[in-house]
């Protein structure tokens, strides 16, 4: 508790999503290096010190708020209703789109030593298993698409995993509704560009 003119004033909480979101907008507009906790106790409107209650560092909370993130996405895409290994993809990447910033802030990942402290380091590698997860995943519908018939089973699969993933990372260029703009990425990664006829 702190003591201003007198009086015994708490210290204020911070939630989790009001912390990540801050920390989320922070990234996205400074990027890592721009990236400081006085920046973000500032536009949350709290001491210091208050952050340094829940991280120790922008490191511990930069790799805190992916893997928070991406077991989101991963919780969200487990609740994919069973059905054809097409719709399943396209639910798995409209996902993704909701999602997208993440893509962009996972560019710093590289940036970030993993011996920091164990809890960077834990976080590093919990954020590894999840992308693999999502990928083996991934991968897993488009073996079950080419079975099916729905996918071309001249491409190899990694191939078009990997352009899955990059597709995710497109930048919405024409400012359309996020729902829009996930409609046209879809439309051109499982119908193509050619025209038809």
């Amino acid at each position: 508790m702190l003591v201003k003119g007198g009086y015994i004033m708490a210290k204020k909480k911070v939630e989790k999503a009001v912390l990540f979101s801050a920390t989320e907008s922070l990234l996205i507009e400074q990027g890592y290096r721009g990236f400081h906790l006085k920046a973000l106790s500032e536009r949350l409107r709290i001491g210091r010190s208050t952050l340094y209650e829940y991280y120790a560092s922008k490191e511990e909370l930069i790799t805190d708020y992916l893997v928070y993130i991406l077991d989101t996405i991963i919780e969200e895409c487990q609740k994919i209703e069973q059905s054809d290994a097409i719709t399943q993809l396209r639910d798995m990447v409209k996902i993704f789109l909701k999602y997208s910033q993440l893509h962009q802030i996972a560019l710093i990942i590289p940036f970030i030593d993993p011996e920091h402290s164990s809890k960077v380091e834990a976080s590093l590698i919990n954020l590894k298993r999840d992308h693999e997860f999502l990928y083996e995943r991934m991968s897993q519908l488009i073996e079950e698409g080419k079975a099916a018939k729905q996918i071309r089973v001249d491409l190899e699969t990694v191939v078009i995993a990997s352009m899955i993933f990059n597709a995710i990372q497109v930048p919405n260029v024409m400012k359309k509704h996020e729902k829009e703009w996930g409609e046209t990425v879809l439309e051109i990664l499982f119908n193509g560009i050619g025209a038809t006829t």
